[in-house]
């Protein structure tokens, strides 16, 4: 693996962890509560995530099948009308999630230092660059999740295999 993805590899993985503590035994009653007038459901998160890894895959270069293309096109959770199961959600998941892995594994220093063919608000316009904003953006909302676990009150996210 390139030296530059050894931290971002880390991340991820910890990432594929992490989502699936923040849902697993969470009713799809409870993941679609609302907390806060304009707050986002854990459900929309968990499908913004998912749809987050899809579309850094592509990013990436490689093309994985998505399962709920009109929930992913939704710009707001109000434009969803209806969800997966959390069940079949983090079904989807992890078997995205090696796909994923394995292309950040295999990238090249040739590969990560090309242009991005996406642009993201942080200077650095390279492949690497646009990887590390969306890895970012990841953790970004499994926080949220970890939080909402705790506002529904459920128990905190934990970092371990069995959490």
């Amino acid at each position: 693996m390139n030296p530059a993805m050894v931290p971002l590899h880390t991340i991820v993985q910890l990432n594929t962890l992490l989502f699936r503590n923040c849902l697993v035994n969470v009713p799809d009653e409870l993941a679609s509560r609302v907390v806060a007038a304009g707050a986002n459901t854990m459900i929309f998160i968990a499908v913004h995530l998912f749809d987050g890894r899809i579309f850094m895959a592509d990013t990436a270069g490689i093309v994985l099948a998505h399962p709920y293309p009109e929930i992913a096109a939704a710009e707001r959770v109000q434009d969803i009308s209806a969800y997966p199961p959390m069940s079949e959600l983090l079904a989807h998941w992890a078997r995205v999630s090696p796909a994923l892995v394995g292309c950040l594994e295999s990238l090249s220093e040739e590969q990560l230092q090309r242009p991005s063919p996406r642009q993201f608000p942080v200077k650095d316009r390279s492949l690497l660059g646009a990887l590390s904003f969306l890895i970012q953006h990841e953790t970004y909302h499994i926080g949220q999740l970890s939080l909402l676990r705790r506002v529904n009150g459920l128990s905190a996210m934990r970092y371990t295999e069995n959490g």
